[in-house]
């Protein structure tokens, strides 16, 4: 067996669950960090444009967090929504972390059950 052959279909075969995992959790948690951009951008709810430095962004985060105690009824639906698709969206990535996980280690010799 060559080293590309023993690479690709044991080194990464078996480790493919541990990096999708790794990846898909770490953008779910990146997804709710709050506090360095509050501090660091300003918010703006205009469309992205192609400056990616120096310029305004739109997140959700920053929604949920600063229309909570508003007066108008408004501002407080905006941030409920904007929580709800924040909790859907990290679930979903969880979720989708979790399959991967169980699809590719289906095959594996001794998987924990």
């Amino acid at each position: 067996m060559t080293r590309v052959q023993l690479l690709r279909k044991i080194v990464l075969r078996s480790a493919i669950p541990g990096i999708s995992t790794g990846l898909i959790v770490a953008l779910a948690i990146s997804v709710g960090e709050t506090a360095p951009l509050l501090y660091t951008l300003s918010f703006s709810n205009a469309y992205p444009n192609a400056a990616l430095t120096h310029s305004s962004l739109g997140y959700l985060t920053y929604v949920a967090y600063e229309f909570f105690d508003q007066p108008a009824r408004a501002d407080q639906a905006l941030t409920h929504a904007a929580a709800l698709v924040l909790v859907v969206l990290v679930l979903g990535l969880i979720l989708l972390g979790r399959l991967v996980v169980r699809l590719t280690q289906r095959y594996a010799e001794n998987r924990g059950r």
